[in-house]
């Protein structure tokens, strides 16, 4: 299966030219779209990317009537930035 026939794009955010901050919307064709591959670059954390990102991610898919978004999260990443 190839990413391309499930995926409905991508947000990014830059500074500059630099890629600080990656998403991937997924759908499944009927009622669920998943969000994957959540990330922002170290040095970026703790200033809202992640959250505009997911935003900017969430309301085409709403609007299209997806009645679900699936975010997954490991804990153990949560303090990734910090060394833990």
């Amino acid at each position: 299966m190839l990413l391309t026939q499930h995926s409905w794009g991508w947000v990014v955010a830059r500074n500059g030219g630099e890629l600080v901050g990656f998403v991937n919307r997924v759908l499944n064709g009927l009622v669920h779209a998943r969000i994957h591959d959540t990330t922002v670059a170290g040095d970026h954390r703790s200033l809202g990317i992640w959250r505009k990102v997911i935003g900017i991610a969430r309301d085409p898919a709403a609007r299209a009537g997806y009645e679900w978004l699936h975010v997954d999260f490991d804990g153990h990443l949560r303090d990734i930035s910090r060394g833990a």
